[in-house]
């Protein structure tokens, strides 16, 4: 590694090696430079991430740079957070390559979301990602020519946007298009009926619904709560029941 960042990954990669688990000291351009013990760094690196982030994602919480990156202080100096993780979970990274996030979450250093990559290549991903961002952020209509306002647009996931409209109606295609219900019964005009939003609604269902719903209605009224007994039958006077 050319950089003096890499220089001191390259000696963090050398004691990740170390058997014996104890410091490493070595002298790098007439000064001492002090590996610290692997179990002691490994254990202050990892109290810095969040594992519990939806999508898999482990969140970097400690310091981050301008863009956003985690930064760890190794040797006195601050390293790429997900570098470091790299090298303590999968090994050394390989001369001159620079670690991509596939998750696109700069913050993350989970290694199953990050990849050894080279300059050009991880330059061409995030310029062709940051590009396609751009690109998208700049329409005002989806494809179909419904405009992305306040009322049309749903707001997804990633920053991502969705015409109301075509949602609705793509629903209600798709809803067109089946021949049977979920139960099985076939959706024929006696079978169909729609209800107050217009969807089409299996009959049979329904009518099963509403025997079951007054069968519980029925036996709540004839059954008695537990704990509570019925009262004694009313016997006339002078007579005697059998």
């Amino acid at each position: 590694m050319t950089t003096a960042a890499g220089m001191v990954l390259a000696e963090f990669e050398r004691a990740v090696h170390n058997k014996g688990g104890e410091s490493n000291d070595s002298v790098r351009n007439g000064r001492l430079v002090v590996v610290q013990d692997l179990g002691s760094l490994s254990r202050r690196f990892w109290s810095k991430v969040d594992k519990d982030r939806p999508g898999g994602c482990w969140e970097w919480m400690g310091a981050k740079n301008e863009a956003g990156y985690g930064t760890f202080v190794m040797n006195r100096t601050q390293q790429p957070a997900h570098r470091v993780a790299w090298v303590l979970l999968r090994g050394p990274i390989p001369d001159g390559f620079h670690i991509d996030h596939l998750c696109k979450n700069p913050p993350c250093v989970n290694p199953e979301h990050l990849e050894p990559v080279t300059p050009e290549e991880n330059k061409r991903r995030g310029s062709a990602w940051l590009l396609a961002g751009q690109k998208n952020a700049r329409k005002t209509h989806c494809p179909l020519g419904h405009p992305y306002d306040d009322v049309n647009t749903l707001h997804l996931s990633g920053g991502r946007r969705d015409c109301r409209t075509c949602n609705r109606s793509g629903t209600r295609a798709s809803k067109r298009s089946k021949t049977h219900c979920p139960a099985g019964h076939e959706f024929t005009p006696e079978n169909t009926f729609l209800d107050s939003s217009r969807w089409r609604r299996c009959l049979t269902c329904r009518r099963a619904r509403d025997r079951e719903r007054n069968n519980r209605r029925c036996h709540s009224t004839h059954v008695l709560p537990v704990g509570v007994e019925r009262p004694p039958t009313f016997t006339p006077t002078g007579s005697h029941p059998k």
